[in-house]
Parts: C-alpha cells; sequence; structure tokens
C-alpha cells in the first residue's frame, strides 16, 4: 500500500513537473514574468529564488502552478512590469501560454511510448497457421495448424501482415506457399477465394481470402515495409489457442 501510494506521488509529480515547465517555457520564450514555479501546494518547503522567479518545492505534492507577472485580471501592474504583464501579451501569446502545458502532457506520453517501442520492440504476429476455416481454399490446399508460412511465390515472409497482404492483392491468382511442418519445408499451392467485407467507408468489397486465422504467435521488432529487424529471444507468449486476424 505504502510502495503504491509512493508511486503514485511520483508518477503524479513527473506529469505535473512537465505541464508547469511547458508554461513555464513557453511563458518566458514570449517575455512574460514568472514569479514563482512551485512544484506541489501549500507552504514552501524548500527553493531558490533567480532573478524575479522564485524555484519552490511544496509541502503538499498533488500539484503545482506557475505564477506570473499580471496574470489576474484585477491585478495592479505597476507601469515597468507592464512588458512582463502576461494579460498584456497579445492573444495568441497567451492561448499558447496556456496550451503549453496539457500539449507537454502530450508530448511526454508520445515520447514514453517511443522510447518503450525502440527497447522492446513493436508486436509482430508470426505467420503461423491457429484456425482453418472448413472446405477452405486453405483447408482444400492441406495447410495444417501450426503450419508456419515462411514464403509466397518465392518471396520471403516473417509477418502475418505481410503474409494476409499478398494473398489479399493476389486477385484470385494461384499462390504456392512454402510452409515450415514439424521442421520440414513443404510447398503446396492454394487459389484465395473473395470474401464479402466491407472498407473503412463501408463500402462493399470483395477481399481474397484463404481460410486461416493466426495462432497468436508474435515476436518483438520493428516492422515496416523496407526495413524488418526482429529479435527472435524477446517472445510474446499468448495463447495459441485463440485465431487472430483471418486471411
Amino acid at each position: 500500500m505504502t510502495t503504491n501510494i509512493f508511486s503514485f506521488i511520483v508518477v503524479l509529480s513527473v506529469l505535473i513537473l512537465v505541464h508547469e515547465l511547458g508554461h513555464f517555457l513557453v511563458a518566458r520564450l514570449f517575455g512574460v514574468g514568472v514569479l514563482k514555479f512551485s512544484l506541489g501546494f501549500g507552504p514552501r518547503i524548500a527553493g531558490k529564488t533567480i532573478g524575479i522567479t522564485d524555484y519552490r518545492l511544496s509541502a503538499i505534492p498533488l500539484g503545482g502552478y506557475v505564477k506570473m507577472v499580471g496574470d489576474e485580471p484585477d491585478a495592479e501592474i505597476l507601469p515597468e512590469d507592464i512588458p512582463l504583464s502576461f494579460n498584456h501579451k497579445p492573444l495568441l501569446n497567451r492561448f499558447l501560454i496556456v496550451a503549453a502545458g496539457p500539449f507537454s502532457n502530450l508530448l511526454l506520453a508520445v515520447v514514453i511510448f517511443f522510447g518503450l517501442f525502440l527497447i522492446t520492440g513493436i508486436p509482430i504476429l508470426n505467420p503461423v497457421i491457429g484456425k482453418i476455416d472448413s472446405a477452405s481454399p486453405a483447408a482444400l490446399a492441406g495447410i495444417q495448424i501450426s503450419d508456419r508460412v515462411t514464403a509466397i511465390n518465392g518471396r520471403a515472409i516473417d509477418s502475418w501482415e505481410t503474409m494476409a497482404g499478398m494473398i489479399a492483392s493476389s486477385q484470385g491468382r494461384d499462390l504456392t506457399l512454402t510452409l515450415l511442418r514439424q521442421g520440414q519445408p513443404l510447398d503446396v499451392v492454394v487459389t484465395p477465394q473473395p470474401k464479402p467485407s466491407k472498407n473503412i467507408f463501408g463500402e462493399s468489397v470483395d477481399r481474397y481470402v484463404i481460410g486461416v486465422m493466426s495462432s497468436g504467435d508474435a515476436h518483438c521488432g520493428v516492422d515496416g515495409p523496407q526495413h524488418r529487424q526482429t529479435d527472435s529471444g524477446n517472445r510474446i507468449h499468448q495463447d495459441a489457442g485463440r485465431p487472430h486476424y483471418d486471411c
């Protein structure tokens, strides 16, 4: 329980720090004076004043704030402080200062996810058969569950997405699938059949399929049309009995 509370406070503090830092940096960019940059609310427990800004750590770590010169509409502003006043800046500048906090949190989320994908990789489905529809082209061709498709018409296949794309674009032409079954290569010829489906606009279209579904077996890597890099040692353990994505 104590660990959970501590973790919550740490995560919240990071989010608040990034949020308020966004306000602070953009305010300074547009020449707005910042009187206080506080992580937390309540009494000041530590900090340092640099220039006119009091950088402080406050007692209650459940928030934070940036206090700018002239950020209160009814506050009296000394003539010498008008160039530093928030409310005396153009509307666009004030909008950007206010929006900088949420935008900084959004940017933080993007950086975190990008970092995770960079370190752990992106889950990529392996071209391993998990289910075969009865009387489908795959069943008629003799394809079996747990077969791994290693090539189509001589082109190497290392992801379910690539395999599904080649089947869908076949226009019903015969395809030679190279399978790996119990460690032994095997070639079969399969003829994709059209299957009625809808595109992203809700229009009815025919999608060519052979009647198979993925086993859900996957690996982590970077998958792209020009570059594909995988880490065979970093496996994702899924329920092999549950099929995913038909083609």
